[in-house]
């Protein structure tokens, strides 16, 4: 018989509803659940997906070492932030435990230019302990992959521009706050519309509670950094992302 895959959810808010919603659909075993949030831990992952009790709940993500190496796990799913440097401690919990991970994280789609210090860390010690992390999602299928098709069915290219439009609702307080949803202008680093042009982060305004993003210049799946030299991606600009509660 085929050996069933045996998964932990490591961050338990919005985008887990959907990816372990995705597991279960897909025959994988949730044996484990992480998170930090006081008012999710103790929950059992059906409350959370939205359905009948599975009979495993969330534990405190500080007990975290324990639960893997309790468990040992296939996979860990991580879904808590953006940066590599947010998820880590995520990503080297799972490597010291053997355990493989892959993170919806934006820039672990493409790391090694942005956070090179910290992703050679958690290379050396995947490597050291027989497992693997990835970076995938989103940014990888939209940002990436379907730009890099079209780019390559043409003669000669000069310059790629296109438009990312998402609701930062759907995504969770992490992305928000990334984003400086809630923040003023001088909070935010600058006090000129003009200033926020010239920066590579996008610029958020809250009005009157819905959200409109303007990113001036985000390279794909590659945050804070520009693309390497071979990277196939470099050059995809961002020229404008809005959504309203109207969907546009």
């Amino acid at each position: 018989t085929d050996q069933r895959i045996r998964a932990i959810q490591y961050g338990c808010g919005k985008m887990s509803i959907h990816t372990m919603q995705f597991m279960l659909d897909h025959g994988v075993d949730i044996v484990g659940a992480l998170d930090i949030n006081p008012h999710v831990v103790g929950k059992d992952i059906g409350e959370i997906i939205g359905g009948e009790a599975r009979g495993v709940v969330v534990t405190d993500a500080s007990m975290a070492d324990e639960l893997l190496a309790a468990l040992k796990p296939d996979v860990a799913v991580i879904t808590t932030m953006s940066t590599i440097a947010d998820i880590y401690e995520a990503m080297a919990t799972c490597a010291r435990n053997g355990v493989n991970a892959i993170s919806t994280a934006e820039e672990a789609i493409y790391p090694q230019n942005s956070s090179p210090t910290l992703v050679a860390e958690l290379d050396a010690l995947a490597k050291e302990n027989g497992c693997t992390l990835t970076g995938s999602g989103y940014p990888d299928m939209y940002w990436g992959v379907l730009v890099d098709t079209l780019a390559g069915s043409l003669n000669k290219l000069t310059k790629i521009t296109g438009s990312s439009s998402y609701n930062v609702e759907d995504y969770g307080i992490a992305l928000a706050k990334g984003h400086g949803a809630g923040l003023t202008l001088p909070q935010f680093g600058g006090d000129r519309p003009e200033d926020h042009r010239r920066r590579d982060r996008p610029v958020v305004h809250v009005e009157s509670e819905r959200l409109a993003v303007r990113a001036a210049r985000l390279d794909p799946g590659i945050a804070g950094s520009e693309a390497g030299p071979t990277d196939p991606r470099r050059g995809f600009e961002i020229v404008h992302a809005r959504h309203d509660d109207q969907g546009r």
